[in-house]
């Protein structure tokens, strides 16, 4: 189970809870925070929201719970900064029903804001960007290679995967992995953590119109056959 999945769970968990919590209580704003909940489930954060914001004016933001649901949903959307203030208002609110999650998930944001205030960003050398689309870059497991997909001139004028050598200078100049290239577009999404296998989107069946996820095992001197990951793939299109 990955960290997603249990973050997903967790606020489920919470969620549902509290449906019980408000129905038993009261609360002014339980409407829209049931309706909040309801939209939560149904995986439409941004109405979930909405609902519990009208929950939390309903209730003059006198109920602590709505902050902490508010801070939790805030996180499945990628806003720490509303989530950040919302859990902060709920610590302030003197509830401790979920005082302890709260200042765990301020703990997690803290951690990542200081990581990356530590990270530097500078663009990469001209001759691994091209006039058309680059995208995608991944580093393999041993640091060594750089795959990435780009509509790079090539024999089959589509978006294919590229990559690059780590040099003693830095990246050397991109080619064109050619065994995992074809007339359709592909790209290269991730590695297995020894390096050995790679994950790929493309067209690699022919007679196939929609894309689907396939891996690819390195023989010692290139890439093998992609082979499709069926219990993965469905009729429509799978990607990254």
């Amino acid at each position: 189970m990955n960290l997603r999945e249990i973050k997903t769970i967790l606020i489920t968990l919470a969620l549902l809870a509290g449906i019980s919590f408000l129905c038993a209580i009261g609360l002014q704003g339980e409407r829209y925070a049931i309706s909040g909940i309801e939209y939560y489930q149904r995986g439409d954060y941004e109405n979930a929201i909405r609902d519990f914001l009208a929950a939390d004016k309903a209730a003059n933001s006198r109920v602590p719970q709505y902050h902490f649901w508010l801070g939790r949903l805030y996180i499945a959307q990628n806003d720490i900064e509303n989530a950040t203030i919302r859990l902060q208002n709920y610590l302030q609110s003197g509830d401790d029903e979920f005082r302890r999650d709260a200042q765990d998930y301020l703990k997690i944001i803290n951690r990542q804001t200081r990581i990356f205030e530590q990270i530097s960003i500078r663009k990469l050398p001209g001759y691994l960007q091209s006039r058309n689309s680059d995208y995608g870059a991944v580093v393999s497991p041993d640091g060594e290679y750089l795959y990435f997909t780009s509509l790079s001139p090539t024999r089959n004028e589509k978006e294919n995967i590229w990559h690059s050598e780590r040099l003693a200078t830095g990246w050397g100049r991109p080619y064109p992995v050619d065994e995992l290239n074809t007339d359709k577009n592909e790209a290269l999404g991730s590695f297995s953590t020894d390096g050995q296998i790679a994950y790929l989107f493309g067209n690699y069946n022919r007679g196939q119109i929609d894309g689907d996820i396939f891996s690819s095992v390195w023989t010692g001197s290139k890439w093998g056959s992609p082979q499709a990951l069926d219990r993965v793939n469905s009729p429509f299109v799978e990607a990254h």
